[in-house]
C-alpha cells in the first residue's frame, strides 16, 4: 500500500469548504455505463471551484473478447469500433480521459479497481496507469495510480496554519445486503485508524460513522467521529436493450451516483449528506 502526502491545498476564510468526489465505478466501455449521469456529475465538480476528485477504481469495464466467462456482445458500448475489439481496453482509456477531461486538473490520485487489475494480471498491461497518464497530459502536471488502495494524507494550509485529513481509499470488498456493507464499513472504520474511509465496488451510495471517546492532555473526555463512505456507481444493473453480468446474477439495481464529502479544514469537520 501506498501512503502519499499531497501538497497542501491554500484556503483563505475559516468557513470555507472543499467538496471531495471519489468517483468509482464508471465501468466505460459497458453498454449500460449511464454516461448521461456521469456527464452531469462530472460537470457539476467541474463547477465546483472547492472541488477535489479522487478516482475509486472500475472506471474501464475492462472485458475483452477473449474473456469467455465474461464476455458478451450485447454488453458492449455501441461507440467501440467493432475493428478495435482487439484493442478494446485502449479504446476505453481513451474514452475515460475524455470524459474525465474537464476535471483532470482537480484529481489528487486513482486507485485500481477489480475489472483494471484483471488486465494488469492477465493482459500484460495496466489500464489504470494509462489512464493516469493520460489525464496527467490534460493537467499538465503527474497524477498518480496506486493499487487497490491508497493512505492518503491530505494537507490544506491557511497562513501557515496546516490541516491534514488521513483518508484510506479503496476500490472496495463490501458486497451484499445493505446491512452487510453498512456491517463491514463499521468494522473497516475499526481495522483502519482513518478519519476517512471511501470505498467503491459495492455499487450502493452508504454512508456511516463510528464515534469514540477518549481522554485529551488535558484529561478532558473527548469524542471522535469517523466516516466511511461507499460511492454509488455509474452502470446500470438493468437496461432495456442491453445485457449485463448483474442482470444475468440477479443483482439490485444500481444506486447511482457519486456521493459528496465536505471537508471543513479550518475545524477539520466531515460532514456527508445522501
Amino acid at each position: 500500500m501506498d501512503v502519499v502526502c499531497t501538497e497542501p491545498i491554500k484556503y483563505k476564510s475559516k468557513t470555507q469548504e472543499f467538496r471531495l468526489y471519489y468517483f468509482s465505478d464508471f465501468h466505460i466501455g459497458a453498454a449500460s455505463c449511464d454516461e448521461k449521469r456521469l456527464k452531469r456529475d462530472i460537470k457539476e465538480a467541474a463547477k465546483d471551484d472547492n472541488a477535489i476528485v479522487f478516482l475509486g477504481g472500475d472506471i474501464l469495464d475492462c472485458i475483452v473478447h477473449r474473456d469467455s466467462r465474461r464476455f458478451d456482445p450485447k454488453s458492449i458500448a455501441p461507440w467501440i469500433p467493432l475493428n478495435r475489439l482487439d484493442e478494446i481496453v485502449q479504446v476505453q482509456v481513451e474514452r475515460a480521459a475524455e470524459l474525465l477531461a474537464p476535471i483532470a486538473p482537480k484529481v489528487m490520485g486513482m486507485v485500481t479497481g477489480n475489472h483494471e487489475e484483471a488486465i494488469r494480471k492477465h493482459e500484460g498491461q495496466d489500464p489504470s496507469r494509462q489512464l493516469a497518464n493520460e489525464l496527467s497530459a490534460i493537467a499538465c502536471r503527474p497524477i498518480d495510480s496506486h493499487g487497490t488502495c491508497v493512505w492518503w494524507r491530505a494537507a490544506f494550509e491557511r497562513y501557515g496554519r496546516k490541516t491534514v485529513y488521513d483518508i484510506y481509499c479503496h476500490h472496495g470488498w463490501m458486497t451484499g445486503s445493505d446491512g452487510n456493507i453498512v456491517n463491514k464499513m463499521d468494522k473497516a472504520l475499526g481495522k483502519f485508524h482513518c478519519d476517512l474511509l471511501l470505498v467503491g465496488h459495492g455499487h450502493k451510495r452508504k454512508v456511516t460513522e463510528v464515534t469514540s471517546l477518549g481522554v485529551d492532555q488535558k484529561s478532558n473526555i473527548t469524542s471522535v467521529t469517523r466516516n466511511a463512505v461507499m460511492s454509488g456507481a455509474y452502470l446500470q444493473t438493468y437496461m432495456e436493450g442491453t445485457r449485463g453480468y448483474g442482470e444475468d446474477k440477479g443483482y439490485d439495481p444500481t444506486t447511482m451516483g457519486v456521493v459528496p464529502v465536505t471537508l471543513r479544514p479550518h475545524t477539520k469537520e466531515i460532514s456527508v449528506n445522501l
